[in-house]
């Protein structure tokens, strides 16, 4: 017997092969299912497992991953895209710049916008001449003021020569109206220019407390605004003039009976200016003017326009 044949039957001995066909007949069940476990083994030993296969591809994009990172560091960056990047930034900052000033502008708007509620919430809750005489004179002498000081804030002097226009050209029309009220007043209460003269004298007192840095030229139109304000009140509501401002002195504080009447007074709501000649020798005047008066000339103005007034307003 040959050595491979002699290793052939102890390799049948050993497995318990001996006698078994090619075919596989005759084998038992235990030698069968051994038999098929190791072919299956030999057909998926070189086979990787799943688990094996992930892990190796995410080792490969690791490493890719590195080697583009240190590719990248060492590469430099070029000019031309740092301009790129510079230009970009600037660009942003001047779209940013644009939206601030844009939200200023909003909120300025806004602003104003309040106020002129405000003012115009003010302007429903002015106090009812009838009801109370004092209040309203008041309101309307805190609303003539802010007009001025708003007016001087402005950038154009334009709106300020036209409320100066319009003050003149209201004053010489009620002159007359107001001269004839004060003489008919005057005739039975002799102290009369006393009265106006308190009444003066505590309105600006007034005004100068409510604006410490008010000038004379806004002083002078301030007081000759109130005082038209005042006029044209009373003519609308059919009231002596006069006898209002004479119990608005009484209201202030004035008492006729610890006053002996002056002889020779020269001031009244109809006399504003003063001056040895008449209106239309002097000119025309302006609120300026009647600003940089004395009280003596501001106390006459209206007299001397009753002297030069042509045309009569008709009550």
């Amino acid at each position: 017997m040959s050595t491979e044949d002699l290793s052939e039957s102890l390799a049948a001995q050993l497995t318990g092969s001996v006698g078994l066909e090619e075919s596989g007949e005759g084998m038992s069940n235990d030698l069968a299912d051994a038999v098929e476990e190791q072919a299956q083994y030999e057909a998926e030993k070189d086979i990787p497992v799943s688990n094996d296969v992930e892990d190796t591809q995410q080792g490969e994009l690791d490493r890719e991953a590195e080697a583009e990172q240190a590719q990248q560091r060492g590469r430099k960056v070029p000019i031309q895209a740092l301009h790129e990047a510079r230009r970009q930034k600037q660009e942003l900052q001047v779209q940013l710049a644009a939206q601030q000033q844009q939200l200023a502008q909003i909120q300025a708007q806004w602003q104003a916008a309040q106020q002129a509620q405000q003012l115009a919430q003010q302007e429903a809750e002015c106090p009812d001449f009838d009801e109370s005489p004092r209040e309203y004179i008041e309101f309307k002498e805190r609303q003539i003021a802010r007009q001025l000081l708003e007016l001087k804030n402005g950038p154009a002097p334009v709106p300020v020569q036209q409320l100066e226009q319009q003050v003149m050209q209201e004053a010489q029309l009620l002159a007359p109206v107001i001269s004839d009220a004060e003489a008919r007043f005057e005739a039975s209460n002799p102290d009369y220019r006393q009265a106006f003269d308190h009444v003066m004298a505590t309105v600006e007192q007034n005004m100068r407390a409510q604006h410490p840095g008010i000038d004379g030229r806004q002083l002078g139109m301030l007081r000759t605004a109130a005082l038209l304000t005042v006029a044209k009140q009373c003519q609308s509501n059919g009231q002596d003039v006069a006898a209002f401002v004479y119990s608005r002195a009484q209201a202030m504080g004035y008492q006729p009976a610890s006053r002996a009447p002056r002889k020779q007074a020269n001031t009244s709501l109809s006399n504003l200016a003063g001056s040895p000649r008449a209106p239309d020798e002097r000119g025309a005047m302006s609120a300026s003017q009647i600003s940089d008066m004395s009280e003596k000339e501001f106390d006459s103005f209206w007299a001397e326009m009753k002297q030069s007034s042509i045309q009569r307003p008709k009550i």
